[in-house]
């Protein structure tokens, strides 16, 4: 029997920073599924920032670039 296991993982953190242009309280978060559509593939999307920065990312990973095992 298979036995099917969660391969997502949600994140959340906070923090503050006491210098520089960006100081002040942060947040940020993220969300990643290492098993996209059942296909392997990696996928994640985060975002954070402060008071006056922000940032994006987002991130994909094929394992079988080119049908080939080679991470792309």
């Amino acid at each position: 029997d298979v036995v099917e296991k969660s391969t997502g993982e949600f994140s959340i953190g906070a923090g503050y920073s006491s210098g520089g242009d960006t100081e002040g309280p942060t947040v940020e978060g993220s969300i990643s599924e290492r098993n996209f559509l059942g296909r392997g593939q990696f996928i994640k999307l985060s975002a954070g920032g402060g008071k006056r920065s922000r940032d994006y990312s987002f991130s994909f990973t094929e394992p079988y670039f080119l049908g080939r095992r080679i991470a792309a």
